[in-house]
């Protein structure tokens, strides 16, 4: 009952780390490579910047998903650390690049649909993180079954 019990959370962790990841994936290909990419008034050097981070950002988009839906699930402690990184190093790292290009944080109701959409898919990702963390610190996950197992010999 209890192994159910954490596969079950461990499903609803991945749930919520989804947003985040689809965003990533999304966001270059609707929102920085139409707009920006072919933008003439931009000098070569930025447009090639941007073109790199839209692929650094999909790639992001494909790790947190394929880490939430296998390893995490799974009960896989290093699958949360990897993901953290992502998130921490990855996803996040927009809020201070935007503060450094745009001041200090204006409130919600002054962002365009698309920045609050991120805002909730960052704060979903921040609770799956959250939860998956809890559950694998529980030792309900499969990572301690795993280890009961090799207590008990073959």
């Amino acid at each position: 009952m209890r192994q159910r019990r954490s596969d079950v959370l461990l499903t609803l962790a991945a749930c919520l780390l989804t947003p985040v990841g689809v965003c990533a994936l999304v966001t270059p290909v609707t929102h920085l490579l139409p707009s920006h990419s072919r933008d003439r008034t931009w000098p070569a050097h930025a447009r090639f910047h941007l073109t790199w981070a839209a692929g650094k950002l999909f790639a992001l988009g494909c790790s947190i998903l394929a880490l939430a839906w296998v390893p995490l699930r799974r009960g896989e402690r290093w699958a949360w650390w990897a993901t953290f990184a992502n998130l921490a190093f990855g996803g996040a790292a927009v809020i201070p690049a935007s503060r450094f290009q745009h001041g200090p944080i204006a409130s919600w109701k002054d962002h365009d649909r698309s920045t609050r959409f991120m805002g909730i898919a960052l704060a979903s990702a921040l609770s799956g993180l959250i939860l998956a963390g809890a559950t694998l610190a529980s030792g309900t996950g499969a990572w301690s079954s795993l280890a009961e197992r090799g207590r008990q010999g073959p």
